[in-house]
């Protein structure tokens, strides 16, 4: 599931990219999304071999199974990314229309 989820942030990404037309969004969004994520809520991450970084701010446990949580993969790897993914496309969507549209 987590490289899936990867693959569609990437996705994501891209469609920013082509609706707002810089890659300022896509840059912002994922240093606040690993910050957030890492430093905050000491979320576990592939990145950092399923540990949390030391000095987070806040000491998040998850639990639940591995589909929901993310497991040692953190939320990024959890069934629930898949429907914020689908939330953030749409609202992307309609936030920033297709240019021919925008005149």
């Amino acid at each position: 599931m987590d490289a899936m989820s990867v693959g569609l942030f990437g996705l994501f990404w891209c469609f920013t990219i082509w609706r707002t037309g810089t890659l300022w969004f896509a840059i912002g969004f994922h240093a606040m999304s690993d910050y957030a994520d890492m430093v905050i809520f000491a979320q576990p991450n592939t990145g950092n071999h399923g540990q949390s970084l030391t000095g987070h701010l806040l000491d998040v446990t998850y639990r639940g199974p591995d589909w929901l949580t993310g497991g040692p993969r953190g939320t990024e790897a959890s069934a629930l990314e898949f429907l914020i993914l689908a939330v953030m496309f749409v609202g992307v969507a309609r936030l920033y229309p297709r240019a021919e549209s925008r005149s």
